[in-house]
This record gives C-alpha cells, structure tokens and sequence, in this order.
C-alpha cells in the first residue's frame, strides 16, 4: 500500500454506536419502583428487578399482560408510566464503572460516538445529562425518532445516514450493547457488534466478539476494524 493510500485509510472515521440501558448505564432500580407503581395501581403485588429485567430484555410480546395483567398495554397505564418515569428515571441510575474512562479514551482516538436505544428519546436525553455522559456523543437517538425499535435496524441506519457514512470515508460502524436486540440491530444493520457482557443480559451470544469490562472495548475496536 502506498503512502497516499495509508494516508486515506486513517483518516477514514470510526463510528461506535452504544445501547444505553444495560450498556452504558444501570437503569434497572427505576425501571422497576415505576413498574410497581403501576401495578400498585391495579392491586398488583411488586415484582422483583430481576423479573422486570429479564422481561423487558426476553423478546416476550406480551409485556402488558405479564406486568400490569391486560392483553395490550393501556393507554392510561403508558401515560401513568411515562409521567411518573420522568421523574423516577434519574432517581438512582448508575453509570457502569470504566465506562466513562472507556469514552474519554475513544473520543481521544478520534471515533464519533452516539448512542441507539429503545428507550423513548426524552428519557435517554435526559438520563444521559443527569450523568454527564450526554456530552461524549453526537447523536443520542431513542425509540420516538423511528418507527421501529431494535432489533429493528432502522435507528442505527439513522445514526450512519447522519454521519453521511460511506465507505470511502468510514470503517465499517460497531454497535455495542448488551442484548439481543443490539446483536439483532447489528446484524440486521450488516455492521460489527460488541457484547457488553456487564450488563442486563450477560450470558455470551454465540458467535459474537464480547467484553467482559468496558476497558475490552478500545482493543476490540481496532481488531474490527
């Protein structure tokens, strides 16, 4: 390779995509003390976070019925959710040790980082401030700003239409996250995922390159490349 074409291929960007719930931050008490709030509502009996997050993470259709007891989820009980998540969701998140080492050190090397969640935009926005981790990426994209979640991959095509990605000024993207639907996105999206084995679902996908800590990630990413 020449030195004008080794020249060209480091300038080409390097684009990591993150899943926030479960990846980036520990959401998984505030998830729960609103789950419970609803159910308390209804007569319901409190359910363990452990049971909300393997719900949640499981693929399982039928969340309305397993957490509140009705066959779709109510307008009523989405609208009780989303007031009194407002205000849960910065109540006791926690943001994954190293992780925000791990970002200050891709951001030093260069590498445009967003985030892609299915958590609905507002929340993600305001969560993210809440920890300071906002300011490390361009774009934090949620489930409002496309039609269909992950591991649809409609958000991460969003995020690479608003870098502009092409080939010839881009290495392929790497979607990092920490369940099914991050692998499934990825996948479907035809770009490189990590495993964030740290997080809400930690049992290794098979086939998939995985990091046991956040510090895994950097390395991982230059052999991706």
């Amino acid at each position: 390779m020449g030195t004008k074409e080794l020249s060209m291929e480091k300038a080409k960007e390097r684009i990591v995509i993150f899943d926030m719930d479960g990846t980036l931050v520990d959401s998984a008490t505030d998830i729960t003390v609103t789950v419970n709030y609803i159910r308390k509502t209804k007569g319901l009996e409190p359910i363990g976070t452990d049971a909300v997050v393997r719900e949640i993470n499981s693929g399982n259709t039928k969340l309305a019925e397993f957490f509140y007891g009705t066959p779709v989820y109510e307008k009523k009980d989405r609208e009780l959710f989303e007031s009194h998540y407002w205000e849960q969701c910065i109540q006791n998140i926690r943001i994954y040790p190293d992780i925000v080492e791990t970002l200050e050190l891709l951001r030093s090397r260069d590498y445009r980082l967003s985030v892609a969640t299915n958590a609905a935009t507002i929340f993600a926005k305001k969560m993210l401030k809440s920890t300071g981790l906002n300011k490390h990426f361009d774009f934090i994209l949620g489930s409002c700003d496309v039609k269909d979640s992950k591991p649809n991959p409609d958000i991460v095509h969003k995020i690479m239409r608003r870098y502009r990605f092409d080939f010839a000024t881009h290495t392929l993207p790497v979607l990092v996250g920490d369940s099914h639907k991050d692998m499934g996105a990825a996948k479907e999206a035809h770009i490189h995922a990590i495993h964030a084995r740290w997080g809400f679902e930690s049992d290794d996908f098979r086939g998939a390159v995985s990091a046991l800590s956040p510090t895994e990630i950097p390395t991982l990413l230059e052999r991706l490349k």
